[in-house]
């Protein structure tokens, strides 16, 4: 085998892109660095401050319902304002919360700050992907995307067990760490991301339209729900991705719970671990899948990724153990990576450029209101059954999601036919 070969394959696929576009991977890499404070949030509720599962819960739901304007006010901002501006201005805001959460003694009131910057990191979340492809011709958006999704890997691969050593006693320094970090990203964007250098800007300059099949046949709409209406697909993705995104979340819900449980003292700790080695396996896998599976098209990608997660959600339930839980968490992963390389292509494929940032913005509120209803559902479930009817329960979403991939692929080859004709 010609391993050397295949690591020069891997790395060349990232080269030729736009210098802005190693900028924000080098960015995701410095943010995430710090980005160990959310993976922790269950245990802090839990370990922290006593919360009962469904409060849990319920103050996550509180704060997802709280990100629905947001998410979409974020796009609308986005494509109004520009990208850059919306990304400084909020994470300026992200990094105040933290570091102010860091400051003060750990209560309520840290919990509330650290809600808060997540709000505005949300709300910045749609000028973030809409970048990445500004700076990407469509031929080269999945490699973007795949690049923008491992730097961030690279940088939480050791954040998590960081964070797990520092929950115990010396939590509010993970929480100035995190604000730091995500300065350092702010300060990379300010200096050198400039959109007018952007594909976005020169063909706007040049009156020239991105190849979207959407735009050829229809013009560009004024207005976003037009577009989901002439494309219903694109909406049942949307919410198929929701539910896929439910059982991804489950991991980050129970997988804590779980682990707290059969591990009192340690439980942190291995979760830690366990956060780190996904980000490790993603480092690993994403350059090869990307490669790998570069001729599959992405709503096969998608179906693939969520039978991987209704695997290793099946290791986690199923099978209980630390080296079992590191194995789950490699399946588990493996299904993120290819899941990932899937989804924001597609969207980028069949949505304006101009509708981009709001597009990111429906897509997280749809996402909400899905991760509302299943956060209430398992604190609820979590009073009355075990743990292992409940991961067993997400397989039977996951197994509805992927039957309405299967059909939507089908209706997606209607609505698009030029895409498969390539």
């Amino acid at each position: 085998m010609n391993i050397g070969g295949h690591t020069m394959n891997f790395i060349n696929q990232y080269r030729g892109l736009k210098k802005e576009i190693y900028i924000l991977f080098f960015g995701r890499i410095v943010t995430a660095m710090g980005s160990f404070v959310y993976p922790m949030l269950t245990l802090m509720l839990r370990l922290k401050l006593g919360f009962a599962p469904t409060e849990i819960a319920l103050t996550l739901a509180i704060f997802t319902i709280f990100s629905l304007p947001a998410a979409i006010l974020g796009g609308k901002l986005t494509d109004k304002f520009g990208r850059k501006k919306i990304i400084i201005i909020f994470d300026l805001i992200t990094v105040a919360t933290f570091i102010i959460a860091g400051i003060l003694p750990f209560s309520n009131v840290t919990i509330g700050l650290i809600f808060i910057g997540g709000l505005f990191a949300q709300m910045e979340g749609p000028a973030y992907s809409a970048l990445v492809a500004d700076f990407s011709k469509t031929e080269e958006r999945e490699k973007a995307y795949s690049m923008s999704y491992l730097g961030f890997n690279l940088g939480f691969m050791l954040g998590p067990t960081l964070g797990g050593f520092l929950f115990e006693n010396y939590i509010n320094l993970a929480f100035i760490i995190n604000g730091l970090s995500t300065l350092s990203s702010t300060i990379l964007i300010l200096l050198f991301i400039f959109e007018k250098n952007s594909y976005r800007a020169e063909n706007e300059a040049n009156h020239v339209q991105e190849s979207n099949e959407y735009e050829a046949s229809h013009g560009a709409s004024t207005n976003i729900f037009n577009i989901l209406r002439d494309r219903k697909v694109i909406f049942g993705i949307l919410f198929a991705g929701s539910l896929a995104g439910a059982v991804y979340s489950l991991v980050s819900f129970l997988l804590p719970l779980n682990l707290e449980m059969l591990y009192p003292t340690q439980g942190a700790v291995y979760y830690g671990l366990l956060s780190s080695f996904n980000g490790f396996v993603v480092i690993i896998a994403t350059p090869l899948f990307t490669v790998a599976l570069r001729k599959m098209r992405e709503i096969p990608k998608m179906t693939t990724g969520v039978v991987l997660f209704l695997s290793g959600l099946l290791i986690f339930g199923f099978l209980p153990g630390i080296i079992t839980a590191f194995a789950g968490m490699f399946v588990f992963t493996v299904g993120e990576v290819i899941n990932a390389l899937g989804g924001s292509p597609y969207m980028t494929r069949r949505i304006p450029a101009s509708h981009r940032g709001r597009i990111f913005g429906v897509q997280a509120i749809i996402a909400t209101i899905v991760s509302v209803a299943s956060q209430l559902l398992i604190g609820n479930l979590l009073e009355r059954w075990d743990y292992s009817p409940i991961w067993l329960l997400y397989v039977g979403i996951g197994l509805i999601v992927l039957i309405l991939y299967f059909w939507f692929y089908r209706m997606d080859q209607k609505t698009f036919p030029k895409l498969y004709n390539k």
